[in-house]
């Protein structure tokens, strides 16, 4: 992004950050909390059903930044119980149906500048659980991949909450990070997991092979702005 483009988005920024911060981030917090507590609610009443709605909406609370709302509860269930089977499971799946997303335009796409950042999006998530590149740079960019994204997750969340898929320790989840899932106290619970994250990642891959694709979003010029944002 060049020097002009800075300029034209100063007064954009101007507006907007006071607006973000008075406005919708408060409005979008309230209804974050609101919803929050009704995913619990569900949670206690029929926990595969709750952590499978949490799933589905976790990448609208991740977008939003109101996924804090969250965290006290993890970190309660980590102390409570020693594991959190709930919030984590929910970020995992959804970094995961990012990463299959990203792969699929890896491998579909046919403008280099969009494999090129893919690829980039996709070594984000796996090495480091960052999903930001792939939201912001691609994901919302060409609006295709929401809804297979979505589905994807909430398939990881259903198979996660039947067979009772629980985290031990609150680190961001990426292939590197995956030993969070292992079971001080032994079982199969690491293998539920892996098996979970890569039904999550073929699903999300095989949906936006076929509905998510879209280059014609991109001109070479906004790949690279994408990529210096991200």
């Amino acid at each position: 992004m060049n020097k002009f483009g800075l300029l034209k988005m100063f007064p954009v920024f101007l507006v907007m950050a006071p607006l973000t911060l008075l406005v919708t981030g408060p409005i979008g917090q309230g209804i974050a909390s609101v919803i929050a507590n009704g995913s619990l609610w569900v949670y206690d009443e029929a926990p595969v059903l709750g952590i499978t709605l949490l799933s589905l909406l976790i990448g609208f609370f991740i977008i939003t930044g109101s996924h804090w709302v969250f965290f006290p509860v993890a970190i309660s269930n980590l102390k409570r119980l020693g594991y959190d089977p709930f919030l984590w499971v929910a970020f995992a799946v959804w970094n995961f149906a990012e990463l299959g997303m990203a792969l699929a335009i890896l491998v579909k796409g046919k403008k280099r500048s969009v494999k090129t950042f893919s690829a980039t999006a996709a070594f984000s998530i796996a090495a480091s659980g960052i999903t930001e590149p792939a939201v912001y740079g691609l994901m919302l960019k060409m609006k295709k991949p929401i809804i297979p994204s979505i589905i994807a997750s909430g398939i990881g969340g259903l198979f996660f909450g039947l067979f009772h898929v629980k985290v031990f320790s609150l680190v961001t989840v990426s292939i590197l990070s995956l030993p969070q899932f292992i079971n001080p106290a032994g079982g199969n619970n690491f293998i539920l997991a892996v098996i979970g994250l890569l039904i999550t990642t073929a699903v999300s891959f095989v949906l936006n092979w076929f509905w998510g694709v879209d280059e014609s979003m991109f001109d070479e010029d906004e790949i690279e702005a994408a990529a210096e944002v991200a």
